[in-house]
């Protein structure tokens, strides 16, 4: 089967003088090495297109004690595909930032979580976080092919759930690491030839069917423990006394309190009427209104105090909740 690969192009940015290696994946399973200055360590990688028509990388970084802590500049890629292709960039080991595009920087591995594209074209960077050795799979497949394996149905709500139906789009998702051990296990060194390339292949169909499945489960009505209560009460109590303009993200109280994000918001909707988000605004628009009332703050400094980067914003949204505006109070 033809390859969704126009062109894969690697620029080696690791070495004092560019090289470039044509990175379109082959039937062949063989190491090789990487351009890699011996003081910063060594580098391998290894890559296959697999006949349902779906192309795999694996590789590992094993860096020097002289170059820990560093972030190394590793490779430009850039490569064209015949459709819209699904990226899926998974770390076992270590840290990496993608960059470039509209992406800004983003930074992935075994615990920031896995870097998902769905693209016509890449043209981007990679660093590398050398505090600790690095070990990667990619695998790569065209809509259709994804189309093809899991149905329509599965292969839209997959993307829609990652938030990445447009093109070109990107996320960094924490999947579970039963789930990303499987894409790991794909390509291994004891297995050769046609034995090797149909154990690939069923690993890969393996991973798709897994990762669709914990997708599928996320776009499930949460359910609400009752232990998560106190939880829920102890969220409430930190909101209430935020520190001005310091809003958490949903990930990060998701990670704080140990429930999913989703969960959270569910259960803070039905336990005090509103979202998070929304209960941090009527907090924020409170703390504005007592402000307005007892300093003599300008109502600039009082908006850009509580989070609001544009006046006209805040003005809009005190306004929304009180019935008048913040200035007529101080008439």
């Amino acid at each position: 089967m033809k390859s969704s690969i126009v062109s894969n192009e690697i620029k080696w940015l690791v070495v004092s003088k560019p090289e470039f290696t044509d990175n379109r994946a082959t039937r062949l399973c063989q190491p090789v090495s990487v351009p890699m200055p011996p003081e910063i360590g060594r580098s391998t990688m290894m890559s296959v297109h697999l006949p349902l028509n779906v192309f795999v990388y694996t590789g590992s970084h094993r860096f020097t004690h002289t170059v820990a802590g560093e972030m190394v500049p590793y490779a430009q890629l850039k490569a064209s595909f015949e459709e819209p292709v699904l990226m899926i960039n998974a770390l076992k080991r270590g840290r990496a930032v993608m960059s470039g595009g509209r992406m800004g920087n983003m930074a992935y591995g075994s615990e920031a979580g896995t870097l998902f594209h769905h693209v016509l074209e890449i043209d981007r960077s990679v660093m590398l976080d050398v505090s600790d050795h690095i070990e990667f799979t990619s695998v790569g497949l065209g809509y259709s092919v994804l189309q093809g394996l899991l149905g329509e149905a599965i292969a839209r709500r997959m993307l829609e759930t990652l938030g990445i139906t447009a093109i070109p789009s990107t996320c960094v998702v924490k999947v579970p690491r039963r789930i990303t051990a499987i894409l790991h296990a794909c390509l291994p060194d004891h297995l050769t030839g046609e034995i090797g390339i149909l154990y690939a292949q069923a690993k890969i169909l393996e991973f798709l069917c897994e990762l669709a499945r914990w997708l599928d489960s996320l776009s499930e009505p949460p359910q609400l423990k009752f232990s998560d209560h106190e939880t829920l009460r102890q969220l409430q109590e930190e909101l209430s006394t935020l520190v001005e303009g310091k809003v958490p993200t949903l990930n990060a109280l998701s990670n704080k309190y140990g429930r999913p994000g989703r969960v959270l918001n569910q259960g803070f909707n039905e336990m005090f009427g509103c979202s998070i988000y929304a209960y941090i605004s009527q907090q924020r628009l409170a703390q504005a209104h007592e402000a307005l009332l007892t300093t003599d703050a300008p109502m600039k400094a009082i908006a850009m105090n509580l989070g609001y980067a544009h006046v006209n914003n805040f003005i809009n949204a005190f306004r929304k909740k009180f019935g008048y505006t913040p200035g007529s109070l101080r008439k």
